[in-house]
């Protein structure tokens, strides 16, 4: 015999069909969270990924740069030396100008009475040598100079 009572019974073993709907309920739920939170959880990780790579790019980065500083510093260096070989000389230059100069004069003012000895003669060659190798050397550094 068959008895509809709307009491439950203590010895009821299938589930009323409003007590499965909860329990579905509450498990569906809980299956949304867990997916919500695997989902976060995962944004996290890529979200670490991407810092961690730009974080990397970032350090190549400084790394070229410091590179770089230091090729300029070298080139810097480089170019100080440059200029105060250029100055000394132009220096040199000058001086070698006005000793031949000087010798020029001489010859000029004094033709006819003035014959050089033959250690003037050497010691004009060793001047215009020493001024054309000035000369040149400088010639180089100001190109260098310039390119710079």
């Amino acid at each position: 015999m068959s008895y509809n009572s709307p009491y439950k019974s203590p010895f009821q073993t299938t589930p009323s069909p409003e007590q499965s709907d909860k329990e579905n309920e509450v498990d569906d739920s809980e299956d949304i969270d867990e997916d919500l939170l695997e989902m976060e959880i995962d944004n996290f990780d890529t979200e670490i990924k991407r810092e961690q790579q730009r974080q990397a790019e970032i350090g190549t980065q400084l790394e070229e740069v410091q590179q770089q500083c230091e090729a300029l510093e070298e080139r810097r260096a480089e170019y100080e030396k440059l200029e105060h070989r250029k100055e000394e000389l132009e220096k040199d230059k000058k001086e070698l100008d006005q000793a031949l100069k000087e010798i020029l004069n001489a010859q000029n003012e004094d033709e006819d009475l003035f014959m050089p000895t033959k250690e003037q003669q050497e010691r004009y060659h060793q001047l215009q040598a020493k001024l054309d190798q000035v000369t040149r050397e400088y010639e180089r550094l100001k190109r260098i100079h310039d390119e710079a």
